[in-house]
């Protein structure tokens, strides 16, 4: 499955509304946590967290 959205101003920062089907065809929900991973130019992922908080560190890129 695919969606193409758009990268928009959001405060400070630019963000991407993830639509409501991908909730419903995953264990996401609101407020959870998440690590972005940038594959190459044009792949990230988005995985969920263990059920650990994160704590400032983990706003730190990691390679």
């Amino acid at each position: 499955m695919s969606w193409k959205r758009q990268i928009v101003a959001w405060g400070n920062s630019l963000g991407v509304r993830i639509p409501n089907q991908v909730f419903q065809k995953t264990n996401l929900k609101e407020g959870d946590d998440i690590t972005v991973e940038i594959h190459d130019e044009e792949t990230v992922v988005l995985r969920k967290q263990n059920a650990e908080r994160m704590d400032s560190a983990d706003l730190e890129p990691t390679n």
